[in-house]
């Protein structure tokens, strides 16, 4: 949804668009950060469960997105650095190359800590 609605606000050059993206990532930006870490559900309030790989990803374009589509001066691109370095941290694989779906301190009761050959995408 952030993503979508900040290219249609880059392409129809519509500020208006922008304002519901941007609330929208500032809400996850505010909300769903535990202790320096993503999360990615929140019930009444309260950010829980370590947020997967396909969260960081989907987050980090929708800052991107938010980034290109901005007209100030805005940190979205530093946002979305600083989540991707998180990413990293937690979730790359530095034997096999690739991402797991789930951080290392979030996985200890996996008996395989699953990481999919493919990209997911969707063609």
């Amino acid at each position: 949804m952030i993503s979508g609605l900040a290219r249609a606000a880059e392409v129809f050059q519509q500020p208006i668009y922008l304002e519901l993206p941007v609330q929208a990532a500032k809400f996850i930006w505010d909300h769903q950060f535990v202790d320096g870490r993503f999360h990615r559900l929140n019930y009444e309030g309260e950010a829980t469960v370590l947020a997967q790989s396909e969260y960081y990803a989907f987050f980090i374009k929708a800052l991107l997105d938010l980034y290109q589509a901005a007209v100030d001066n805005s940190d979205w691109l530093e946002k979305a650095v600083a989540l991707q370095d998180e990413f990293k941290e937690f979730l790359w694989s530095v034997e096999l190359g690739g991402y797991f779906y789930t951080s290392t301190d979030n996985s200890q009761d996996l008996i395989v800590r699953e990481r999919s050959y493919l990209d997911n995408a969707t063609p």
